[in-house]
């Protein structure tokens, strides 16, 4: 009942093969747990657990977003692209000359 904020990180986790069904099973024990405290008591809806999942590389946001609501209304998805953030991102591609005893 104290934890008031479910914060996910790199949240693009959830498909990798090795890793996502650990961080489903484990968002998904936490929807189960608010489920049942919010059963259990008296608490007003505002009060609910919040779940908050960021990832610089996920393409569908709004399933996502679907997953963590609380059913009661929609989830809430915001795409933030380049122009927002505070420090330019620089992209380089560098190239190295192959020696004659290495493939491409």
């Amino acid at each position: 009942q104290l934890v008031r904020l479910f914060l996910i990180d790199e949240a693009h986790v959830v498909k990798d093969e090795s890793r996502g069904a650990t961080l489903e099973v484990v968002v998904s024990r936490m929807k189960t747990v608010q489920l049942a405290v919010l059963r259990s008591s008296s608490q007003p809806a505002d009060k609910a657990l919040r779940f908050v999942a960021v990832s610089a590389t996920i393409p569908n946001v709004e399933d996502i977003a679907e997953w963590l609501s609380d059913g009661k209304g929609p989830g809430i998805s915001m795409k933030i692209d380049e122009s927002h953030r505070p420090v330019k991102l620089r992209k380089v591609v560098l190239g190295f000359p192959c020696s004659n005893t290495q493939s491409e």
